[in-house]
């Protein structure tokens, strides 16, 4: 494939700046598996927090379908309780300082598709609980980070470099510093997601048991309207053997 970047005519699309990508000259195996779809679920999960920026829209067109708007995730429209955390570290020069944002929610309802994850200049590095420096310092591990009724982010911003695979952070003072940070919070949104979870099976609790005495109350019912049935036949017959 290629790309080439433009400001030409078809940037009347979006307005009177921006730029403009062009993807073309697919091989065929590969144009069978991309589509516009696939593409904007893709710049949406790894580029969420850089499409949460203000002054920032990305559209995504093709020939025969119209052009779809990529959204950064509405955390915020989900119930549940939340934990929004700012603040700041030492930088990679002494008198530079830079700020890593948190924000984690236990939701009502499982969300596995947005589990927290961690952010580096807008752009996604990997899940909270799939990176294996941050477990050696966490304690409460994938019990927490893996759970599908947490979601979030964590937005290290210019503070940490990913390696090369961009999966993990390099090594460095200002990452130990961000995860002491992160694993200080384990604590508090632990209690949440126990309160959550325990509100949810006395919630699921008080349902089954709702549930329960409403079939018993039938299967009672039932066997009454058969007791009765029984009863009248034994008098039926008593009726037939005197009148013999």
């Amino acid at each position: 494939s290629s790309s080439s970047s433009s400001n030409d005519n078809n940037s009347g699309k979006f307005g009177n700046t921006g730029t403009l990508v062009v993807l073309r000259h697919f091989d065929a195996h590969w144009w069978s598996e991309l589509t516009s779809a696939s593409l904007v679920h893709e710049i949406e999960r790894h580029f969420e927090r850089m499409l949460a920026r203000a002054d920032l829209r990305v559209r995504v067109w093709d020939h025969a379908a119209q052009p779809q708007t990529c959204r950064s995730f509405d955390y915020d429209s989900l119930p549940g309780l939340s934990l929004r955390e700012q603040f700041p570290l030492p930088g990679k020069s002494q008198s530079q300082t830079d700020a890593v944002e948190v924000y984690i929610k236990v939701v009502e309802k499982e969300y596995p598709q947005h589990r927290p994850r961690f952010f580096a200049r807008g752009r996604c590095i990997s899940e909270v609980g799939s990176t294996l420096s941050f477990l050696r310092s966490s304690k409460q591990k994938q019990g927490l980070w893996n759970h599908p009724q947490v979601v979030g982010y964590v937005d290290t911003g210019n503070l940490l470099q990913p390696v090369l695979t961009r999966d993990e952070f390099v090594s460095s003072p200002q990452r130990h510093a961000v995860y002491q940070a992160l694993a200080a919070l384990e604590d508090g949104l632990m209690t949440r997601l126990q309160a959550r979870v325990e509100q949810q099976r006395v919630v699921t609790l008080g349902k089954l048991e709702g549930v329960l005495a409403g079939v018993l109350h039938k299967v009672s019912a039932e066997e009454l309207q058969d007791a009765r049935r029984r009863r009248r036949r034994h008098n039926q017959m008593l009726l037939q053997q005197q009148q013999q």
